[in-house]
C-alpha cells in the first residue's frame, strides 16, 4: 500500500477581552486536502475469482459458454480489472492482484462567530453560528465507477447558558447542531 497526502489549512480568529459584560470571537478557516491512496493485495486466487466468477457476463445465451465481462466504462455492472501485462512490467493497474486506487480532493471554507453575555454576575449566555462550504471530489481507477463530486453549504447554530452556584459548582445547558465532515457522506 502507498498513500500520498497533502494538506494546507489556515485559521484566522479575533477574540475580544472587554471589561464589560459582552465579549465575542469571530473567525474564518480554509482547508485544501488532496490524497491518493493505493492499496494492493497480491493473490492468484483473487485473479481466478475475478476472471471466472465476478467478471462473468450474465444474460448471454447458454450455448456460448462462460463469457468474460470486459471492464470498460460501458460495462453494465462493476467489474474487477486484471492487467494482462507481465509482472516485470507492472504499471500498477492490476495483474494477479487487487488494486484499489482512490484520488480525493476536499476543499472547505468556514466563517464563525460566538458572543458571550454576562446577564448577571453569576449567569452567562453564549450564542454562536458557523457557516461551512464544502467541495469534495473523488476519482476512482475506472471513471465509470465511484467517481463524482459533491458541494454543500451548512449552518451550525449553538446556544448555551451557565449559572455559577459556587466557585467550584456550575450548572449549564447547551444546544447545538453540527455534523461530521470527513467526506461527502457526512453533509
Amino acid at each position: 500500500s502507498r498513500s500520498d497526502n497533502r494538506q494546507w489549512s489556515q485559521e484566522l480568529r479575533l477574540q475580544s477581552d472587554f471589561e464589560g459584560r459582552f465579549n465575542f470571537s469571530i473567525g474564518a478557516n480554509y482547508l485544501d486536502f488532496k490524497s491518493q491512496d493505493d492499496y494492493y493485495v497480491f493473490n492468484n486466487l483473487f485473479t481466478f475469482l475475478a476472471e471466472y466468477y465476478y467478471n462473468n457476463a450474465v444474460g448471454l445465451p447458454s450455448n456460448q459458454g462462460r463469457q468474460k465481462l470486459l471492464c470498460t466504462p460501458q460495462a453494465t455492472k462493476e467489474c474487477v480489472y486484471v492487467d494482462p501485462t507481465s509482472i516485470d512490467k507492472l504499471a500498477g493497474d492490476g495483474h494477479n492482484y487487487f488494486r484499489s486506487k482512490n484520488v480525493i480532493h476536499t476543499r472547505s471554507w468556514a466563517i464563525f462567530g460566538e458572543a458571550y453575555w454576562d446577564i448577571l454576575p453569576d449567569m452567562r449566555l453564549t450564542a454562536g453560528l458557523r457557516g461551512d462550504s464544502y467541495h469534495f471530489s473523488t476519482t476512482a481507477k475506472d471513471p465509470a465507477f465511484l467517481d463524482g463530486s459533491a458541494t454543500a453549504q451548512l449552518a451550525s447554530p449553538k446556544l448555551g447558558a451557565a449559572w455559577t452556584l459556587l466557585p467550584q459548582v456550575e450548572l449549564y445547558a447547551n444546544w447545538g447542531r453540527g455534523f461530521h465532515s470527513n467526506d461527502s457522506r457526512g453533509i
